[in-house]
């Protein structure tokens, strides 16, 4: 999936299994919206600790929809390898330690593209 488009943007039934990492409501109701027949959405971001659902979406699709609060160190060290590989490129926005006030306000604005990374340097 290209980080730029949105899950909306690809037709229903297109995706298998969607991890929400994001959490902003939206997000999780449009996966339920655009999952598969049968297929799983798995909601770990809490942008938004509340969400509204579309029940006939969740029934059509037999979707399975189930929390998770991360995974094992096993499959953190299998996500780095996808990266090191380049078989998994996330998209990232880095910002500096004292950008982080002003990065907070970007993502609570939905302005942050990809993930958001605090630069060391």
């Amino acid at each position: 999936m290209d980080a730029r488009r949105s899950i909306t943007d690809y037709p229903k039934g297109f995706f298998d299994v969607i991890v929400d990492f994001a959490g902003f409501g939206d997000t999780t109701a449009d996966a339920v919206d655009v999952i598969r027949l049968g297929g799983v959405v798995v909601l770990v971001g809490m942008g938004r600790l509340e969400t509204t659902i579309d029940a006939k979406s969740l029934i059509v699709n037999q979707c399975d929809l189930r929390g998770s609060n991360g995974g094992t160190p096993d499959d953190i060290r299998g996500v780095y390898e996808l990266m090191r590989t380049g078989k998994l490129t996330p998209v990232t926005t880095t910002v500096s330690f004292d950008e982080v006030p002003e990065a907070i306000e970007r993502l609570e604005r939905g302005d942050v593209v990809g993930r958001l990374v605090i630069s060391y340097e």
